[in-house]
């Protein structure tokens, strides 16, 4: 029987999802995270922070923890119960603050104003040092309520230059052209007749809509294709080098944040993925999950970064049946399937990858352009304006 007791100073909370299916409720940070890896045992845990607001960029961190389990000696990594832990050690390196962001999507749909001021410049201002793959598609996407004509970059190259004109982005693309989509991805069967179950389209319309999603996680493995040569530099010699950044983040294009991201919550999320128990983890927004986990945009931790890239193109165009984890035997319940977030939240959980649904990742919102009297302007689009939270009213 698993019992979870959680005591703070903070009163904040977000949902915090495993592969057992068991949710807690838990303060952001360090202190939540950490029990992540004991949500298979009896414990106690208990934290105080002292911070200065969820958002100010001087935060003024305390920690303090305690996880109490009986049994086993310290030192095995399966986080099973009998586990003694008296405080989380970390073997973060201050100097090393290294952050990959990757942008997925079409280029016709590509906007980066909003990333620069509320991912990129935040990131900066915290240390990091940053580097940017932009993965687009060529082809000219539909759009729906658009004003005007969206795109903002007729050639990938302008884009490009755009991110290089600033000092502190290292651009990592290979190519200076957007890349030709997958013809006839061929999605699995039992993937869209999943979806025509609670979709009243036309079956050709569904199937056109699986098509994209192949698409869709095409562009997260040639994320993981450009680190892995940026790997290859960091660690000359090495064959299989280890994941050259601290903290991975992939964000599709046509979405922006309505505030600055919360340095606060991604400090602590990098110094625990860099603990000694080098943590499977991932950050993602509580809203519009949609009975999934949102895919707008991720955070995610060194550990779990390969299979969170890989893993999706190979469920979806490889083999829906293969197993995931360290086990090689956790499957997809695909008949529990019927959208593409409910589709990667049941596939992270049985890659052993712990999701933390966080309010402190609201506002991850879809960016149109749109006209104001004589002027276009980037705008949020009208439909996010209901945030479909876990707390909302309405």
């Amino acid at each position: 029987m698993t019992s979870l007791i959680v005591q703070d100073g903070l009163g904040s909370k977000q949902m915090v999802s495993n592969k057992t299916g068991i949710t807690a409720r838990c303060l952001i940070g360090i202190a939540s995270i950490a029990c992540l890896i004991c949500i298979n045992a009896n414990f106690i845990y208990k934290s105080q922070f002292a911070t200065k607001g969820a958002d100010s960029k001087k935060a003024d961190l305390s920690f303090e923890s305690s996880i109490i389990q009986e049994g086993q000696a310290e030192g095995k990594h399966d986080y099973g119960e009998g586990r003694y832990l008296q405080q989380i050690e970390s073997n973060a390196v201050e100097e090393r603050k290294n952050a990959f962001i990757c942008i997925t999507g079409q280029l016709g749909r590509l906007e980066l104003e909003n990333k620069m001021q509320n991912i990129i410049k935040p990131l900066r201002q915290s240390g990091y040092h940053i580097s940017v793959a932009i993965v687009m598609s060529k082809g000219k996407p539909n759009f729906t309520h658009s004003a005007a004509k969206e795109e903002r970059y007729d050639h990938l190259r302008k884009a490009i230059e755009y991110l290089r004109s600033l000092p502190y982005v290292r651009v990592l693309n290979p190519a200076w052209t957007a890349y030709y989509p997958i013809k006839n991805p061929n999605p699995p069967a039992v993937y869209y007749v999943g979806l025509k179950k609670h979709d009243d389209g036309k079956l050709d319309e569904v199937f056109e809509r699986a098509e994209n999603h192949v698409r869709m996680f095409d562009s997260y493995q040639r994320c993981w294709d450009v680190e892995r040569k940026d790997a290859l530099t960091q660690y000359p010699g090495v064959e299989a080098p280890p994941p050259a950044h601290d903290v991975y983040i992939r964000i599709r294009e046509d979405v922006g944040l309505t505030k600055p991201l919360n340095m606060t919550m991604v400090n602590q999320f990098r110094t625990f993925s860099q603990s000694k128990w080098n943590p499977k983890i991932m950050i993602t927004s509580d809203c519009r999950t949609w009975g999934g986990i949102n895919d707008r945009m991720a955070i995610i931790s060194p550990a779990a970064a390969q299979e969170y890239f890989l893993n999706p193109f190979q469920a979806l165009a490889v083999d829906p049946y293969r197993g995931f984890g360290k086990s090689g035997k956790n499957k997809i319940d695909w008949d529990k399937i019927s959208n593409t977030e409910g589709l990667l939240k049941s596939l992270y959980e049985a890659s052993d990858i712990h999701i933390i649904q966080s309010e402190y990742l609201r506002g991850v919102k879809r960016i149109i352009i749109k006209k104001e009297g004589n002027k276009l302007i980037d705008a949020f689009h009208h439909a996010d304006n209901t945030a479909f939270c876990p707390d909302d009213t309405h």
